[in-house]
């Protein structure tokens, strides 16, 4: 006896994704046991939304529409189809195409989350009382921020305030926090001097595709970071931090990747084989990037 198909539809945001039970704060930065071992199942939740409007932000629980765990939905057949209609997840204005993660142009040139710090952390002025909202600035980045390792086909040092959401969001495979900071900039200075010696992007193919480095240590390379750094950055190194390696939900990684977008083709259907990062992997090698669409509105069926 087959389930009756269920059908949801509104605008696409982006992955929500979790590890239940995570570990307190501090357990993860200095955990008792230094350089400790931990392993964690990734959960994904789907999420639509109302239509966007200004009155409200897009993550808020009262914006959500629809939510649906990912996890079930492996081996299942599922059916993506474009609505044809894209609006700014930040004004609701509707648009032909999106800025960054549903920004229209006006909002991303003016939104405090969508300033070039959000990148470049380094050029983080919250600190000095500065940036495009001073006061969303202290909220957000005059707050400690974390520097990582994670890996991947390769070791990438990135900077977070917002873990393990930022990396489980990059699909790494195995992350360590290897400083941690008062606020933004330190931390961006730092990665600044790591991405001399450590890439500071992953391949998404690669993640996809499952292919992780081989024999690396984590642990020793965070110990290495001293040798790398500025004297007034090692103060801020946090080496006896956790390493922590993330198991996803994939029946089967890609051998090659083929990326949908709903632009160009409308409906995507298929059998989903996993989740990573912030993409589905349905057969046949296609996926699809879920925050690249975020503001699409969008039926979809399972």
């Amino acid at each position: 006896m087959t389930s009756e198909t269920q059908t949801i539809e509104g605008h696409l945001i982006k992955l929500k994704a979790q590890i239940p039970d995570m570990l307190a704060n501090d357990d993860f930065i200095q955990p008792k046991t230094e350089q400790a071992n931990l392993s964690a199942d990734v959960h994904y939740h789907l999420r639509l939304i109302h239509s966007p409007s200004s009155e409200q932000a897009p993550y808020e629980a009262s914006s959500i529409k629809e939510e649906r765990s990912l996890n079930d939905l492996i081996g299942q057949k599922i059916s993506i189809q474009f609505l044809k209609a894209i609006h700014c997840l930040y004004c609701g204005k509707k648009i032909k195409k999106t800025y960054s993660d549903g920004y229209c142009y006006p909002c991303f040139i003016e939104q405090p989350s969508a300033a070039e710090c959000i990148i470049r952390p380094a050029l983080c002025q919250a600190h000095e009382g500065g940036g495009r909202d001073p006061e969303w600035e202290l909220a957000n980045h005059l707050q400690p921020h974390y520097v990582y390792f994670a890996l991947s086909s390769k070791i990438k040092v990135g900077v977070t305030r917002d873990w393990p959401t930022r990396w489980l969001d990059q699909g790494a495979d195995a992350v360590k926090v290897i400083a941690v900071t008062p606020y933004r900039q330190l931390a961006g200075l730092i990665e600044l001097e790591l991405a001399e010696h450590y890439s500071d992007k992953l391949s998404w193919q690669a993640m996809l595709k499952g292919q992780v480095l081989e024999d690396c240590d984590l642990h020793k390379e965070a110990l290495h970071c001293k040798n790398l750094l500025s004297e007034s950055l090692t103060q801020y190194l946090s080496p006896q931090s956790t390493c922590l390696q993330l198991n996803y939900p994939i029946k089967q990684h890609p051998a090659k990747v083929k990326s949908i977008k709903l632009d160009k083709q409308e409906l995507m259907t298929g059998t989903l084989m996993g989740v990573k990062g912030q993409y589905l992997i349905f057969d046949e090698q296609r996926v699809i990037n879920i925050r690249a669409h975020s503001g699409y509105q969008v039926r979809i069926s399972y």
